[in-house]
């Protein structure tokens, strides 16, 4: 659809009695209206949507839209659109000043003059604005409920750093007089409205998508293996999220990853969190080759191991968007507008929670995929995964403790030998043959404790066991010292310990001691 065409039917909408539902839905970022415009094209076409829920009013089923603006929007003009569409609102709520701050903080130094007079811009202006003053003049129409935003608007207001012009500093203080005037009662019985509103759009796509679709799905991750999605879920919960390495927003691509690095972190200190996978894929999947997803991801705090793992779509991205019904579209294969957007997978890759549009709540997403990965339905899988566990555990203190224990020096052999009632001192030729094996068996060692270090993110049993192993081969071979050698033995033991704690317990201690 050509923009004039698109202009004109917005036009009529606004001329109509009830066009909440049709301009509602021309916000969504996979509308057909999108396909293949330019990005200005896109803040445009939004903009003149947004500004016509001013001239209409505001109905809550768009607050999402406006809201999700405010948040995570750098455009001006947006922004500035969504402010005035929001003085439009059914009622006023506290929580809308806190967006507004946010918008506020987001826009502030890349704000613009403007006019909504026109479609396209015509110089010069009649009835110019800006993003500030648009922000500033609805919170002064929010007055009493926007009493939170005083302390940031007051220092602000105090200009220390002069990055802002006079003018802004002034309608500030003016906002502040008359937000500090307003004695209004406020009322709030609906309570706060959540700051992740889109949390249960995307439920009745469990019912749409069969797990046919989603066993199609072929991904490529960070390192170049190719497979389908399930086969990296592995049959566990799964928290999805969006992206692509080209989003200049870093409210939105950036974001999300490093949110979902902290989720990440925060699954390692929890005993069931080796039960889910996280999963990032992105939208560009012609330019996101691996190499960059890994340094994408790297930069942003992600470890990648079996349990977080980033991808690109392959051969596209079609396959990924039918599945999920992505907030996404395209300009030929460049992205030119997307949601947030994340989603919750079961063990069979039915979507049982969708979160789009506006800020990650970590708290609550964690919360999902604690009551998923605890409930019933993975009982034998948690029994399994308990198992695995357990041997691991075992095995990562037998092995260490075998290698530990062998006679490291001809006085530990000598000792062994007499331990056991053997005075035949003819052994002692080869122990020359056990060194090889000795140092080998350090060394797979040492390897299989920066694997556990990696997915830890902690080095510290493998520290132990370098500067253990240094010792004992130091002053058990070269250097005989009795007392060098329990002590490097000692710290040998001690590293094969801590690697073979419960994840979450070594987490625990760790905590305690540092």
């Amino acid at each position: 659809m050509e923009e004039s065409i698109f202009r004109q039917r917005v036009d009529e909408l606004r001329s109509s009695s009830k066009p909440y539902r049709q301009l509602t839905s021309l916000l969504k970022e996979e509308h057909v209206v999108y396909r293949n415009k330019s990005a200005n094209a896109v803040t445009r076409m939004r903009g003149y949507v947004l500004y016509s829920f001013f001239l209409k009013g505001l109905p809550d089923s768009a607050l999402i839209f406006v809201y999700e603006e405010l948040s995570s929007s750098r455009e001006a003009y947006l922004v500035a659109a969504a402010s005035l569409a929001l003085r439009k609102a059914e009622k006023k709520r506290p929580v809308m000043a806190d967006y507004l701050l946010k918008a506020l903080q987001n826009v502030k130094f890349f704000d613009n003059y403007f006019s909504f007079d026109h479609y396209y811009q015509q110089w010069p202006l009649d009835n110019k604005t800006t993003a500030v003053a648009e922000i500033l003049s609805t919170m002064k129409w929010l007055g009493a409920y926007a009493k939170t935003c005083l302390p940031t608007l007051r220092t602000l207001a105090a200009n220390g750093d002069n990055k802002l012009s006079l003018k802004v500093v002034t309608a500030i203080g003016e906002t502040i007089k008359i937000i500090e005037n307003d004695n209004t009662p406020i009322e709030d019985c609906c309570g706060n409205i959540p700051s992740f509103l889109g949390a249960d759009l995307n439920l009745s796509l469990s019912k749409k998508r069969g797990v046919r679709m989603f066993r199609e799905i072929v991904l490529e991750n960070q390192d170049g293996r190719q497979a389908h999605l399930h086969d990296f879920t592995d049959g566990r919960p799964t928290l999805v999220a969006f992206f692509y390495t080209r989003c200049d927003n870093p409210l939105k691509c950036s974001l999300t990853i490093t949110n979902l690095a902290a989720i990440q972190r925060q699954l390692m200190k929890e005993s069931w969190g080796q039960s889910v996978a996280l999963l990032a894929i992105s939208y560009d999947s012609f330019y996101d080759l691996s190499y960059r997803i890994k340094n994408y991801g790297v930069s942003r705090g992600i470890v990648f191991n079996k349990n977080m793992q980033m991808f690109r779509a392959v051969p596209d991205i079609n396959l990924v968007k039918d599945y999920f019904e992505l907030g996404v579209n395209y300009t030929g294969e460049a992205v030119n507008r997307h949601v947030i957007e994340l989603y919750i997978l079961d063990k069979n890759g039915r979507i049982v929670k969708g979160f789009q549009r506006g800020e990650m709540d970590n708290t609550n997403i964690i919360g999902h995929l604690r009551s998923m990965a605890l409930s019933a339905d993975n009982a034998g899988a948690r029994w399994l995964s308990t198992v695995k566990d357990g041997f691991k555990g075992v095995t990562s203190v037998l092995v260490p403790l075998f290698i530990m224990l062998l006679p490291k020096c001809p006085f530990c052999f000598a000792a062994y030998l007499s331990m056991f009632g053997i005075a035949g001192m003819q052994f002692m030729p080869y122990v020359k043959f056990i060194f090889p094996l000795l140092v080998v068996a350090m060394a797979i060692n040492m390897f299989a404790l920066y694997r556990m270090g990696v997915q830890r993110n902690s080095f510290f049993p493998l520290y132990l066991c370098v500067v253990g192993s240094a010792i004992v081969v130091t002053f058990g071979y070269f250097m005989p010292t009795k007392l060098a050698l329990i002590i490097g033995l000692t710290l040998l033991f001690l590293s094969a310990v801590l690697n073979a704690l419960p994840h979450h317990v070594y987490l625990k201690l760790k905590s305690r001691i540092g």
